[in-house]
């Protein structure tokens, strides 16, 4: 279904089919979703269409009048150097590890960053004023880092290695990575805002008297890469700005207790039973094909 929203929101999309729905987004967007891989590769395993005689399509809004909504839409998969370029912020990427399978992390720690800066300039219209130079490193990046004596050099996510000069000073970073299949999701722990805020806190007080940082995660979060740029860059943190203080903390104490209780009642944070699906569920058949479903 497609429906109207009033600023800044333009549509909703709801549907009932994961694959379906994405294939209407980029129909909607003027995008082939023949040539995204993950959408084509999903939908031939069995698991949506992507041809539109084979979606329904309803709502308040027609296909043809949600494309003119977004006639000025443009791809914003940008790499995070040229993102940052003209900023205070230089961005150096080098690839994942091997078994990403890719030579970029598009969804990992430079997209959080991308995504933790326009969260920053909406809390603080000074943010690209009032932020130092900063050098940020992701991935196995081999080349130079023009850093200036006193500028500051973050390498981020567990996956950064560093083996080189910077200025005067020689550095080097190893991997910390794990590859996800040695990780079960069904065992991760609970990380809250406030577990964050002191991890970051300890990065850099442990070694605030350094010019190089490194920072652990996969990925290491929007949340954490906020609180990092707001402490080394001196721009009003989300978490305690005014007229977000006091809802953060109320909503952050209702989820506390709502996990004491459940804790208090037995019921496990996380559970290893496979969950049941919805209408979303896939309908595999031997033809490896899905039967029609809406986009709504």
């Amino acid at each position: 279904m497609l429906t109207p929203l009033p600023y800044p929101l333009k549509l909703v999309i709801l549907g009932n089919n994961s694959v379906a729905t994405d294939a209407v987004c980029c129909q909607i967007l003027d995008l082939d979703p023949h040539d995204i891989e993950h959408i084509r590769l999903t939908s031939e395993r069995g698991f949506g269409p992507i041809d539109l005689d084979s979606i329904q399509i309803g709502g308040d809004v027609s296909l043809e009048q949600a494309r003119e909504r977004a006639k000025d839409f443009r791809v914003g998969l940008v790499r995070v150097e040229k993102y940052f370029e003209g900023t205070k912020i230089s961005a150096y990427a080098g690839p994942p590890p091997e078994e990403e399978y890719t030579d970029y992390c598009w969804g990992g720690c430079p997209g959080a960053l991308e995504e933790a800066i326009e969260v920053l300039r909406l809390y603080d219209q000074q943010c690209d004023e009032k932020l130092p130079r900063l050098h940020i490193v992701f991935g196995a990046y081999q080349g130079p880092i023009d850093a200036a004596p006193g500028e500051r050099v973050l390498f981020i996510g567990d996956c950064a290695r560093y083996d080189g000069r910077i200025g005067d000073q020689l550095v080097q970073i190893k991997s910390t990575y794990e590859p996800r299949s040695t990780k079960d999701p069904r065992h991760a722990s609970e990380e809250d805002i406030i577990d964050k805020s002191l991890k970051v806190a300890r990065e850099l007080l442990g070694s605030k008297d350094q010019t190089v940082y490194r920072f652990h995660g996969c990925p290491v979060s929007v949340a954490e890469q906020i609180l990092l740029l707001a402490e080394v860059g001196g721009v009003n943190n989300p978490y305690l700005s005014k007229g977000t203080a006091l809802p953060f903390a109320r909503h952050f104490l209702a989820n506390k207790a709502g996990s004491l209780g459940r804790r208090w009642t037995g019921r496990p944070y996380q559970t290893s039973e496979t969950p049941k699906r919805g209408r979303a569920a896939p309908q595999l058949s031997s033809q490896n094909r899905t039967r029609p479903s809406e986009a709504e």
